[in-house]
């Protein structure tokens, strides 16, 4: 969660997308990780940052919070929360 609020913060002080990832660059011990596992951190950090995440696999809450599962992401939240599925 830590790391992808650092991602998100990140991403809106810069203009561009080459910034951003220039910064990237900049902070290897931070951000090691490929492109798509950075995403997935961002994504997860927007949908959780006001979301409890108990009963919900770290795997199941990176699904959820994936932008191509918008339209059912909240459906999917509400049935999985507390239920440690």
């Amino acid at each position: 969660m830590l790391k992808g609020l650092i991602l998100l913060e990140a991403r809106n002080r810069f203009a561009s997308n080459n910034e951003f990832g220039d910064w990237i660059k900049s902070v290897k011990t931070l951000c090691l990780d490929r492109q798509e596992v950075r995403t997935r951190y961002m994504n997860f950090a927007r949908y959780f940052k006001e979301r409890e995440l108990g009963g919900i696999s770290l795997t199941a809450a990176y699904q959820i919070s994936a932008p191509a599962n918008q339209v059912v992401a909240n459906e999917v939240y509400e049935y999985a929360s507390g239920k440690n599925l």
